[in-house]
């Protein structure tokens, strides 16, 4: 009975006693440890390390060659609170790489070769606080719900990327946001950055790099400092209308009451005089008819008397 029951008592504490010795693993190779920080950068690394101890709460990868963060090992480290990825050349972030790691509040995706954030990139991250996804140089497309369920997030970083329009509610559905930087991005000054604009000098949220943050096109606003545009951009997409062209509306309008009562005053004086010319005409017809049915007459008349005889 005894060895009987310490068995599965045994392979219990082996299995424990396995998972403490992969949590406290040596630090990974090229890479320095201290204590729960595990630094890796500047190692050209190709790969994401295999061998990180589980405990780890502070990962830095920067200045590497990683191509992706694959979900399988990153989910492993579910202490991680902070992830330093800056300049690599990360392609994409899959929908399976931050299931696990729900305590980050801090990623830095800077300097990679990101192409778009999708509504999902970042969804399960609620505790994130700072985000930095700068100089992505091919960054195109931010989804409108990209960040909504980051609802903690104070500092988001977006500068240097190819942005050349933003959904406002991207920014504005964060109601921690303390400061935010857009610079250096190509943006077109037109209808679709309009609430951009507004948001910029109306949410109080710090601008960071506000000087940089500048129109790209039109030509007419190149140059112009987006917060400054919104009232060029409210112009160009929307109807406005000053006294004078009240006043020029009035005189075409009045103009063409006054043409029109005109023409249809005269129409009417035509038709009554074509009607009028209709009806003369057809009295004097049945005048004529008259006048030959009398006369036709009166020479029937006079056919039928008798010659008197000649005495």
């Amino acid at each position: 009975m005894f060895r009987c029951g310490t068995q599965p008592l045994g392979l219990l504490l082996l299995l424990l006693f396995g998972l403490e010795v992969t949590a406290l693993a040596e630090c990974p190779w090229g890479c320095t440890c201290n204590s729960l920080i595990v630094n890796c950068s500047g190692r050209q690394l190709q790969q994401f390390p295999s061998d990180i101890p589980l405990i780890t709460r502070r990962l830095i990868l920067a200045d590497n060659n990683l191509l992706e963060l694959p979900p399988l090992q990153l989910n492993f480290l579910s202490d991680l609170v902070y992830l330093d990825c800056r300049n690599n050349s990360i392609t994409e972030v899959s929908e399976a790489a931050f299931i696990n790691i729900l305590k980050l509040v801090y990623i830095d995706l800077s300097y990679n070769e990101l192409t778009i954030i999708t509504d999902w990139t970042f969804e399960l991250l609620v505790n994130l606080v700072v985000l930095k996804i700068a100089n992505n140089p091919g960054l195109s497309e931010i989804e409108k719900d990209a960040f909504s369920n980051n609802t903690g997030l104070r500092e988001l970083d977006l500068s240097g990327n190819n942005l050349t329009h933003l959904d406002v509610s991207a920014l504005s559905n964060l109601p921690a946001l303390r400061a935010a930087s857009l610079g250096g991005n190509p943006w077109d000054c037109f209808c679709l950055l309009e609430q951009l604009s507004e948001w910029m000098r109306s949410s109080g949220v710090n601008i960071l790099d506000a000087s940089n943050v500048v129109c790209n096109t039109p030509d007419s606003l190149r140059g112009v400092l987006v917060s400054e545009a919104g009232t060029e951009i409210y112009k160009a997409c929307h109807l406005i209308f000053d006294y004078r062209d009240y006043l020029f509306l009035f005189l075409i309008g009045f103009g063409i009451f006054t043409s029109g009562t005109i023409v249809a005053w005269l129409a009417g004086i035509m038709v009554v005089i074509h009607e009028n010319y209709l009806k003369k005409k057809e009295i004097d017809e049945l005048e004529g008819e008259m006048d030959y049915t009398s006369v036709a007459q009166q020479d029937a008349n006079t056919k039928k008397e008798p010659t008197p005889d000649v005495l």
